[in-house]
């Protein structure tokens, strides 16, 4: 009787001992197949990001507005600076909370701009369109990649990664007709993508013109001036330990000049 006892002990111990290696050999195995999901996907999203345009279904969602305050609303599609097309949406209801708009423009460049203006004047600025991809996820893990596909995930008014645009964050973008813009404004990156020379562009030209080089990096954007024939930053450089010149870079074509007086 001892006898066979033991020898039930000993094999359900060892199909104890069978189970655990089969359970450690599964959970490896989907550890691995995980890290190279991962990997796989992150070359995915890579060739996504390769794309030069943006195809699709873009949307936003407009939240605190009235029924009349988007029963209307102008979309404006911008490239280097300049108006490509717009397109005028039109709303019988609207009565919910929470507004889901499909952007009216199906192939876009990455770095083009879209002004979308309401009834009273708000404007938004969005931008930096993107594709993405995910996995697919079976009974133990993922198990396969989708396709490349749009965010919906934009910079508006340079808050980034939403596609939520409330009324009170336009307020500050009702039609301005300030000719200065300072650096420091809310508005000023946005803005800034409208001309060929953005923000970015410009800090590169500013390090590549510097006069001394070991200050080219100390360089301070004080604003963009805007003009009717042209446009153009109000910038200030390091020269010396405590001297500074001004300068102008235009927005159009990216020309330097310094010694401007402030």
């Amino acid at each position: 009787m001892k006898k066979y006892l033991r020898l039930l002990l000993i094999a359900i111990s060892t199909l104890i001992l069978l189970i655990l290696i089969l359970f450690g050999i599964v959970l490896l195995s989907m550890k691995y197949q995980k890290k190279r999901m991962n990997e796989r996907l992150d070359e995915q999203i890579k060739n996504c990001n390769k794309s030069e345009f943006i195809c699709g279904n873009n949307s936003v969602q407009l939240i605190d507005f009235k029924n009349n305050e988007i029963d209307s609303l102008n979309f404006i599609l911008l490239r280097n600076g300049k108006h490509i097309k717009d397109s005028l949406i039109k709303f019988k209801d609207n009565s919910s909370y929470i507004v889901e708009v499909n952007i009216p423009f199906k192939r876009l460049k990455k770095n083009d701009t879209i002004i979308l203006k309401t009834k009273g004047g708000l404007q938004f600025y969005i931008s930096e369109f993107k594709y993405t991809a995910g996995l697919l996820y079976g009974m133990f893990g993922p198990v396969a990649m989708t396709a490349c596909y749009n965010t919906n995930k934009y910079t508006i008014n340079n808050k980034k990664n939403t596609n939520i645009i409330s009324k009170y964050a336009g307020k500050r973008f009702l039609k301005d007709k300030k000719t200065f813009v300072f650096a420091n404004d809310p508005s000023f990156d946005s803005i800034s993508n409208l001309y060929n020379i953005n923000s970015e562009k410009l800090h590169k030209i500013l390090v590549k013109n510097s006069p001394v080089e070991r200050y080219k990096y100390m360089n301070s954007i004080l604003g963009l001036q805007k003009n009717k024939d042209s446009t153009c930053y109000i910038f200030s450089q390091k020269v010396s330990y405590n001297k500074k010149v001004y300068g102008k870079v235009s927005a159009h074509t990216g020309v330097y000049s310094i010694n401007l007086k402030k």
